[in-house]
């Protein structure tokens, strides 16, 4: 009878953890963070790198690129830059002229499936 309750503990932890769903944190974390360092922070002229001088100086441009992850999630769904996780969003659709340009269409379907659990985790309707 042990072996079996051992085994069966085994399967059980096995098969969670897998099937446990992403939250939107965690998949901007995993998969947005790094492409939007990169195209935000990193090949363009660096504009949305944190200041080096005063990291809790609000720039005229938002800066995110550089913090950690949780804290560039904070800046981005705290200051409005994501508008509800609609695929009108500042962070898609930045207004002219931005200097970056937009995202890469690669950037954008990253974004586009975070917002998408984001509104998932939420309760917005998609």
């Amino acid at each position: 009878m042990g072996k079996w309750v051992l085994l069966a503990s085994v399967v059980v932890v096995g098969c969670t953890s897998d099937a446990t769903p992403q939250t939107g944190e965690a998949f901007f974390a995993k998969s947005a963070y790094p492409v939007l360092s990169q195209q935000c922070g990193g090949s363009t002229a660096g504009c949305h790198q944190v200041s080096s001088n005063d990291p809790f100086e609000l720039p005229a441009k938002p800066g995110f690129v550089g913090l950690p992850a949780d804290g560039a999630y904070d800046v981005l769904t705290y200051e409005g830059y994501t508008d509800g996780f609609a695929e009108q969003a500042l962070l898609i659709n930045p207004p002219p002229p931005h200097p970056g340009g937009a995202l890469d269409p690669i950037a954008i379907e990253v974004v586009q499936q975070w917002f998408a659990i984001e509104r998932h985790d939420r309760g917005y309707a998609n």
